[in-house]
């Protein structure tokens, strides 16, 4: 064993992530008395950068990203993205823009009645009001008292107040609690945010318990693949400062690192499409093609606009001010989920002023798909990722929809004295040349999901209780099982997923005990004696 890890090699529980999920489902396994492990490749948050809220942007990059970056994008121009993902305890909610949103009661819906049973809006909206503490109070929508602080922004940048205006002028309500049983309008976000400083799922749900004799913690830690006992999960081969070993589950594994890197360490442990994994040299354990499949994400195009008066320096999250809009009226959930930051973002192939402001146009309900690959057997090589922007061209239409939306905003007399002429991409780009700015400036919303989709149906790569389909003791819990990507930023409901699959494997295993006993106490019933 490496020198400054734990010494046990069995727990009842492995959880291969510390992120979002993976905290989360940890946490509840431990309080109900369970040994867990958590492996995860980062460490410790040890940056000012990371736990001060007003230094987001400058995340991207860092040691604690995994640098992940798209393949060039077929139908943008053949744009690369960058794909931010968190390498430290917290997983990406170390990195996120800090604002908690839930998607609406349609998702959810939609989940169960397309073969999810079990994820409507009604059964996942105790478990929102048991993880939360929201500061503005509990009622039938919201919950305090939670592992998962839910702060209100009281430090708001002017330019915040000035946009909440003009999108009232244009027409939004303005909305106090877009995670309350309406979420249209445009809002002020609501943060994770503790005592002044980024609370990330491994700040709410395991910092206070880091010295229970019960969990190790295995940090710096790669997981290289999965083993296995005949058809059942068994554990997890991980490496630390060069030397690898294994560690071995009583009961469930549970792989939370993330929509890339799930469907990737699956792919290396042999599950997934048999002709990719033979295409690296790797057998096939268990054929389930759809894994890597089905990738979805929110994304965004910036509008830069001058700004006539000084930029105050940011006191909050960088992403303060949002909106959630319909393209068309007809959609029984938004579509549009633009950001409002007063700072001018970058532009690729431009430089743009200090003193300037951004409208970050956002759709949340792609009908574009696409797919995680291996670029080899080699799990210390990261996954090739395909975003399938713009593979069906709805998305463009609703992204232009999103742009109108953000300069009739703009336009608004709530701005006149703060708004100077439109910098990127310039209030006379329209029709084909838009389209072009479109795919050459397009941006990651940074939500990837649904690359081990749940469901009842043969696709599926994990049922509805996140067990992966043909193969005991091995869940998957993070986005990549969500059926659809929801209708807004999905760090809450990555930690919903952890919540619930702690509960689905303590239900299984009590439900097996109960089993179990009750046929050890049964009387068998002969013919002469039947009631």
């Amino acid at each position: 064993m490496s020198a400054g890890l734990p010494t046990a090699r069995r727990f009842d529980h492995i959880v291969i992530g510390a992120g979002s999920a993976g905290c989360a489902a940890a946490r509840r396994l431990l309080d109900a008395g369970r040994t867990v492990a958590i492996v995860e490749a980062g460490g410790p948050v040890d940056d000012e950068r990371i736990t001060d809220i007003t230094r987001m942007w400058e995340l991207w990059g860092l040691d604690t990203d995994w640098r992940i970056r798209s393949e060039p994008q077929e139908h943008a121009s053949g744009t690369v993205v960058e794909l931010p993902r968190g390498r430290v305890f917290g997983g990406s909610s170390a990195m996120y823009g800090l604002v908690h949103a839930r998607g609406v009661r349609a998702d959810f819906d939609s989940w169960a009645l397309q073969g999810a049973p079990g994820w409507g809006w009604d059964e996942v909206l105790p478990v929102y009001r048991r993880m939360e503490d929201f500061e503005g109070g509990a009622d039938e929508y919201r919950g305090t008292g939670g592992p998962m602080p839910v702060a209100l922004n009281h430090e708001t940048n002017r330019l915040t107040h000035r946009f909440l205006a003009a999108g009232e002028q244009a027409g939004l309500a303005v909305n106090p609690d877009y995670n309350g049983e309406d979420p249209l309008g445009i809002a002020i976000a609501q943060i994770n945010v503790r005592d002044g400083k980024r609370c990330t799922s491994w700040d709410a749900y395991l910092e206070g318990v880091k010295d229970d004799p019960r969990l190790s913690v295995f940090p710096f830690s790669l997981a290289l693949r999965l083993t296995f006992d005949g058809d059942r999960c068994s554990g997890v081969v991980i490496e630390h400062d060069g030397d690898e070993f294994a560690l071995e589950a009583e009961c469930d594994v549970v792989l939370s690192a993330g929509s890339y890197q799930s469907p990737q360490l699956l792919m290396l442990s042999g599950i997934g499409d048999p002709a990719e994994l033979t295409a690296h040299g790797i057998e096939t354990r268990l054929a389930l093609p759809d894994v890597g499949k089905n990738l979805q994400d929110h994304f965004l195009v910036p509008l830069v606009y001058a700004s006539t008066r000084p930029i105050e320096p940011q006191r909050a999250n960088g992403t303060e001010c949002h909106f959630f809009a319909k393209s068309d009226p007809g959609l029984t959930a938004p579509d549009l989920q633009p950001i409002l930051v007063a700072k001018g973002l970058p532009v690729r192939g431009a430089e743009v002023p200090e003193q300037a402001f951004t409208f970050l146009a956002g759709v949340i309900r792609p009908f574009s798909t696409g797919r995680v690959f291996l670029a080899s057997a080699d799990p210390h090589e990261l996954p090739r990722v395909d975003l399938g922007y713009f593979s069906d061209p709805q998305d463009m239409a609703t992204m232009l929809a999103a742009i109108a939306k953000c300069r009739e905003i703009a336009a608004q007399p709530a701005l006149a004295d703060e708004r100077g002429e439109e910098l990127f991409p310039g209030a006379d780009v329209t029709g084909e040349a838009l389209e072009q700015y479109v795919r050459e400036q397009i941006l990651t919303y940074h939500h990837p999901s649904g690359t081990c989709r749940m469901g009842r149906d043969a696709m599926a790569v994990v049922d509805p209780r996140l067990r992966v389909r043909g193969v005991a003791g091995l869940r998957v819990a993070d986005c990549s099982v969500f059926p659809a990507v929801p209708s807004g930023n999905t760090h809450a409901p990555a930690v919903l997923v952890g919540e619930r699959v702690a509960d689905f494997i303590l239900e299984d295993a009590a439900a097996a005990a109960a089993a179990a006993d009750g046929a050890a106490g049964a009387v068998p019933v002969r013919a002469g004696n039947a009631a």
